[in-house]
């Protein structure tokens, strides 16, 4: 809202009490625009209590790990609120929807992953996984004036999510489909993962064997 001078609106969502710092003290034209504004754009509002107590419940190394994303100029809020992880996926999913994508909101998806990689379900990585390899078919992670290629830091961060997770035989015919799909090779970061992971873990390297050659096939890099 614009208007000749700026005053201070504060409403309580429980029983619409109010005040403003404008002449009449509240229960005003200036309470009504801020309800509206409220009501229109509710997804956007920052609930500042909610997030209040949103950082209490974070331990220690949590809160690190925001106040760094913060420091590198990254939407903390995302971040901060990743922890509802259907959403954080849906919203991930959507970003794919525009095929506009940099290098910037490729790091960022990164460092949400693997800072809540325990709370993402291997159901959600897989989904996220696929929608990764076809967004490919567009050309989405090619920077063509800077000739350069930027998918890495998400494959990594998708194949340490999934390293971590306890797979099924279905998983490894699943990941074996999408690997068949790729194309480009953007899965190569995360294959390396799984291989890491299967050399170190004898009970990981018989689930994966029988897409073992396959893995090591597409060890290739760009």
């Amino acid at each position: 809202m614009v208007g000749t001078k700026t005053y201070r609106v504060e409403v309580s969502l429980s029983d619409l009490s109010n005040n403003c710092s404008s002449p009449l003290g509240g229960d005003c034209k200036h309470v009504v625009a801020l309800l509206l504004f409220y009501l229109r754009n509710v997804d956007e509002v920052i609930d500042l209590v909610k997030l209040r107590d949103e950082l209490k419940g974070r331990d220690k190394s949590e809160l690190i790990d925001i106040i760094i994303e913060a420091v590198r100029g990254n939407d903390v809020l995302l971040l901060i609120w990743s922890v509802d992880r259907k959403v954080r996926i849906c919203t991930f999913l959507k970003v794919f929807n525009g095929r506009h994508l940099d290098e910037g909101v490729i790091q960022h998806m990164a460092n949400i992953i693997r800072a809540y990689k325990n709370r993402i379900s291997k159901q959600d990585l897989f989904k996220l996984l696929e929608r990764a390899v076809d967004c490919e078919d567009f050309g989405c992670y090619y920077d063509d004036y800077r000739d350069n290629w930027f998918s890495n830091p998400l494959f990594e961060a998708i194949g340490e999510g999934l390293s971590g997770k306890e797979l099924t035989r279905e998983d490894v015919e699943t990941l074996k489909k999408i690997i068949d799909r790729d194309e480009y090779q953007v899965t190569t970061p995360m294959i390396l993962n799984l291989i890491e992971k299967a050399e170190a873990d004898l009970n990981f390297l018989r689930l994966v064997e029988p897409i073992l050659p396959r893995l090591r096939q597409g060890q290739g890099t760009r």
